[in-house]
């Protein structure tokens, strides 16, 4: 009897996994890491990843047939091969999360992409193949197959509400799978970080009737002079960055506090001070006005891991 997987490259089964393993598109090098493998069927993409160096890998089914092929079949390979639901996902963060041809048994498949988002490490890899309708909006079809009837997202619905903590990148085109009438797709997903835009200059160059332009793609937006402002007008300093914008502060020319901040050693208070208003549900931030290269650079720096920073100014 012919395996879902192809356990051997000559090997018949119902799935062609050699093939699905060069569309997947899988780190070469997984030395030190940890993998999760969610809806790992019969265990061979949870064994590669231990052949690749993988520290510890968890595949995990609800079929229990699959997981005792897998304990059989890969018992020396060191993987945890555990009977449960994808209901109750285990503790990470996981360097690489996969969850291939599984999807369509999920009728709530963004509560799964959130536990996956919560358990992956923060530069951690969640590869995602599944079947996707090409309609527009945001739907969810169901569709009758031989075995069964599964429900499958259409693109937006998926990019937009199923992957919407995650920066999604497809990496192979819709592909027809044996047993199934809906196109796969796979996807690499990077948890989604803030974007930060330094939308910096001298007056007069645009940047706020850029940043006016912006705002609406955004979730918040700080202008610099207003910051820089209220800081000026307080009358309760609680350090001494606080005390010299206070007592630099001209609201006619306030570049001489901005100019002034790099080189009385307060570049790093500022930028802290800036990036704390960035929190990790922010999808855009616009930060507008003048900002030195040194200050522009503390930014990235300080953010680095956080936000995804993108400096931009007007060309000559």
């Amino acid at each position: 009897m012919a395996t879902y997987q192809s356990h051997e490259a000559s090997a018949t089964s119902v799935s062609d996994t050699q093939r699905k393993l060069g569309r997947l598109m899988l780190p070469d090098d997984l030395t030190g890491k940890r993998v999760l493998d969610v809806g790992c069927n019969e265990g061979f993409f949870s064994a590669l990843a231990r052949e690749r160096g993988a520290s510890e890998v968890i595949g995990i089914d609800f079929v229990k047939e699959n997981i005792d092929f897998a304990r059989e079949r890969y018992a020396d390979r060191g993987v945890q091969f555990r009977h449960q639901s994808w209901g109750s996902l285990p503790e990470g963060p996981f360097d690489l999360v996969l969850w291939t041809s599984a999807m369509h048994y999920e009728l709530d498949p963004r509560s799964v992409a959130n536990a996956i988002c919560d358990r992956l490490a923060p530069d951690g890899l969640f590869v995602l193949e599944c079947g996707v309708i090409m309609q527009p909006g945001k739907e969810f079809v169901p569709v009758p197959r031989i075995a069964d009837t599964r429900w499958y997202p259409s693109r937006d619905f998926l990019v937009d509400e199923i992957l919407s903590r995650f920066s999604v990148r497809q990496v192979a085109q819709p592909e027809i799978a044996q047993g199934d009438f809906v196109p796969r797709s796979v996807f690499h997903c990077k948890k989604a970080l803030p974007i930060v835009l330094l939308i910096r200059g001298q007056t007069g160059t645009g940047k706020s009737t850029v940043a006016e332009r912006l705002k609406n793609s955004a979730t918040k937006s700080i202008s610099l002079d207003v910051f820089v402002s209220r800081m000026g007008t307080n009358r309760h300093p609680h350090n001494d960055f606080e005390k010299f914008v206070i007592e630099h502060y001209d609201p006619a020319n306030l570049s001489k506090i901005y100019s002034g901040i790099d080189s009385a050693n307060y570049t790093k208070q500022y930028v802290e001070l800036l990036a704390a208003g960035i929190a990790k549900t922010d999808e855009v931030v616009i930060f507008e006005g003048f900002m030195t290269d040194a200050q522009c650079t503390a930014v990235a720096n300080t953010l680095n891991g956080k936000a995804i920073v993108w400096d931009m100014q007007r060309s000559k």
